[in-house]
């Protein structure tokens, strides 16, 4: 599957290979995102609005670039022994307000989020071979897992790391009144308008260099047809989750780009294997059927050869 980005000015704030190509006097992005942000407190729903965002004012321990595992928080990480993990935190990093960054707050990221009150998505599974993370001293830690865990680095590039100081004090309404969002990423904080935006601007100390554009404005419009829309006429300088009815018309525009990369989403099809009758297959009178066709090997073959896999990838995904 491929997900689809459309930009109308080559660059979006995370695709940093396009940056070279913006104009050196941009200083404003504003972005079109499809899916709603449900809190600014970074542990508490594991959501794919709330991480578009997260990612630019938290770090991670470990970063996953195009499936590829690379240094973030921790410049590096060995195992000691098959159950024990070391990681050497990156020196010189400090948060938003200017505290420096330790081992202490990644122990107490990952106590708190293991349980952040009225979650829905929580983040806990990440966790969950994890038995115990110490400090060996402020810039190494040591991570004791309860099972041999290879994919333990792969497991941390998915959970944020906050600050001790502000986090043990602060709650998830601290998070959504901006008075907690406090992190080491590369924007801070600004406004936030549930529903509605999420404003930030540039973090000149951020460890991982300055960054091109001096704010960012990010807008929730979910409706593709409006998104698209907003692109077209200029509110907005780049929009996600482009709509496949308007890809011909922005791939014609020549003040706009359209960017597609691999996705990781599997969508599938499962036939029910239940013996008897089955409530969702009927016959034409719309009773359910005394045996289930579907255990006949056959009616499985013919229904996959009735799928028109070229529609579903060029119409849906």
């Amino acid at each position: 599957m491929k997900r689809l980005l459309a930009s109308s000015i080559a660059v979006a704030l995370f695709a940093a290979a396009a940056v070279a190509t913006t104009s050196a006097g941009a200083q404003t992005l504003n972005i079109g995102f499809a899916d709603p942000l449900s809190s600014l407190d970074p542990q508490l729903n594991n959501h794919a609005g709330d991480r578009s965002v997260d990612v630019h004012f938290w770090d991670l321990l470990v970063e996953n670039k195009w499936n590829k595992l690379q240094p973030g928080l921790a410049l590096s990480w060995k195992t000691l022994d098959p159950k024990t993990w070391e990681f050497k935190l990156r020196p010189g990093v400090k948060w938003h307000d200017g505290q420096p960054f330790t081992a202490d707050d990644v122990i107490f990221s990952y106590q708190r989020a293991r349980s952040v009150p009225g979650s829905v998505a929580t983040f806990a599974g990440y966790l969950r071979t994890v038995e115990s993370v110490t400090a060996k001293d402020p810039l190494t830690l040591i991570i004791k897992t309860n099972i041999p865990n290879p994919d333990l680095p792969l497991n941390l590039a998915s959970v944020h790391i906050v600050s001790k100081h502000v986090g043990e004090k602060s709650a998830t309404e601290d998070y959504n009144a901006g008075r907690a969002v406090v992190g080491t990423g590369p924007y801070k904080f600004v406004s936030y308008v549930p529903g509605d935006r999420v404003v930030m601007a540039r973090n000149d100390n951020y460890w991982g260099g300055k960054q091109l554009w001096e704010k960012v404005n990010y807008r929730y419009i979910n409706n593709a047809a409006a998104r698209t829309a907003n692109l077209l006429s200029g509110e907005v300088d780049v929009i996600d989750k482009v709509s496949v009815a308007d890809l011909a018309r922005l791939r014609q525009s020549p003040n706009v780009h359209v960017f597609a990369y691999p996705g990781l989403r599997v969508m599938l099809l499962q036939p029910s294997f239940r013996k008897g009758p089955n409530e969702y297959i009927t016959g034409n009178d719309g009773k359910p059927l005394a045996n289930n066709p579907l255990l006949d090997v056959r009616v499985r073959q013919a229904l996959s050869l009735a799928v028109d896999r070229k529609a579903i990838v060029d119409r849906i995904l």
